[in-house]
């Protein structure tokens, strides 16, 4: 281990001095690594970092224990994150990405306490359509995961990953899903306090009654409520929690803000947008 220390610790003063970098212990089929030196690089690794840089391993192609990429929760401490891979492009039921809130995603988050990375929502622009691919990526984050496209064009570092495009567009600069991508970024990260959500499952786990069985959620109780919807639906109904509401709705597919109310109070009766991928946003009225 005194060689494998050494270079850990130049990893550990070199990349960990970064805030924007993420470290992972071993790629899809770098299989070179048994469970225990998984285990003995993970904390060496972490007790060397000088900062909470993310750390985790690859979902699970190797020698050691499953559990270490996060299916059974005993990764570790050193873990701050499990990754998984979930691609659902031209899926007949890929509105069931929402599905994370209830099933896989969730357990991975139940299991470990600790947030969850989907690594490959989509391949689109060969496998998937944009839509597919916002919509996949929507599920991710109402379940209370991260998600990203997938795909990248090897050596370059401009795929998906880094700028969320097809490689195979004439103009790949102008795939569509970028755009939705940037935009739903744009919306949470001026809008939604989704650090302190929880993902509920189904809508009716919130404060949605009447909503459609595809529809999750998530919500800050009191403060903040997030509703995902993948199809127009009538008859929703938020029963509101005291004091003023403004109710906006974000349509991801055509990009657009559609305010429903600034001061709603009590019962508020909406439906939502012909949308493979929106989200209704409920916060406290200024």
């Amino acid at each position: 281990m005194a060689r494998t220390s050494t270079y850990l610790r130049y990893i550990a003063a070199r990349y960990g001095a970064y805030p924007n970098v993420w470290l992972t212990l071993a790629n899809e089929y770098s299989d070179q690594y048994d469970d225990a030196q998984v285990v003995e690089i993970g904390t060496t690794l972490r007790s060397l970092l000088p900062y909470p840089t993310p750390l985790s391993i690859h979902d699970w192609h190797g020698p050691w224990n499953r559990g270490r990429s996060g299916m059974t929760g005993i990764n570790g401490d050193w873990c701050t994150h499990s990754i998984r891979q979930g691609k659902m492009p031209k899926h007949p039921e890929v509105s069931d990405m929402h599905l994370c809130a209830d099933g896989i995603m969730q357990d991975y988050a139940n299991n470990l306490g600790k947030p969850t990375m989907n690594d490959e929502n989509g391949y689109y622009g060969e496998e998937a359509t944009a839509e597919d691919v916002i919509e996949g990526v929507l599920g991710t984050f109402i379940g209370g995961g991260y998600g990203t496209t997938g795909y990248r064009t090897t050596g370059i570092m401009k795929g998906p990953y880094y700028w969320g495009f097809a490689i195979n567009a004439e103009n790949i600069s102008d795939h569509p899903v970028v755009h939705m991508l940037g935009y739903l970024r744009e919306k949470v990260d001026a809008n939604v306090r989704f650090w302190e959500m929880t993902p509920v499952g189904k809508a009716s786990n919130s404060i949605f009654a009447g909503a459609h069985d595809n529809f999750r959620a998530m919500h800050a109780e009191g403060r903040q409520y997030l509703l995902a919807s993948d199809r127009a639906h009538e008859g929703i109904t938020a029963n509101l929690p005291a004091g003023k509401w403004k109710i906006v709705q974000w349509d991801l597919v055509k990009r657009t803000e559609t305010v429903l109310s600034e001061d709603a109070q009590g019962s508020f009766a909406f439906s939502t947008p012909s949308s493979r991928a929106a989200l209704t946003f409920i916060t406290a009225a200024q």
